[in-house]
């Protein structure tokens, strides 16, 4: 069984965290590696390989590629701090 938990920064200068077993780190670190040569992946659909929480729920992982520039255009919208902006 693929097992990740994904933890969010709380707030501003408090760390994010990935933890997961062998086999969900390496669906991460493949859809990773296609978001580096595609601009965007994500691990495999729920039909072929599910990542869980720890609580049971499957979920899919999106990467995307995304420009040097923080101040990008296409940063807008994706903001850092969840809880803080989408009353988490």
């Amino acid at each position: 069984m693929n097992l990740m938990n994904i933890y969010p920064q709380i707030a501003e200068h408090t760390e994010a965290k990935i933890v997961g077993n062998k086999e969900a780190l390496v669906l991460l670190r493949d859809a990773i590696d296609r978001a580096i040569k595609e601009g965007k992946s994500a691990t495999p659909s729920m039909t072929e390989a599910v990542i869980f929480a720890t609580d049971g729920e499957g979920y899919e992982i999106q990467v995307e590629r995304m420009p040097d520039s923080w101040d990008d255009k296409k940063w807008e919208g994706h903001t850092p701090y969840y809880q803080i902006y989408h009353g988490g």
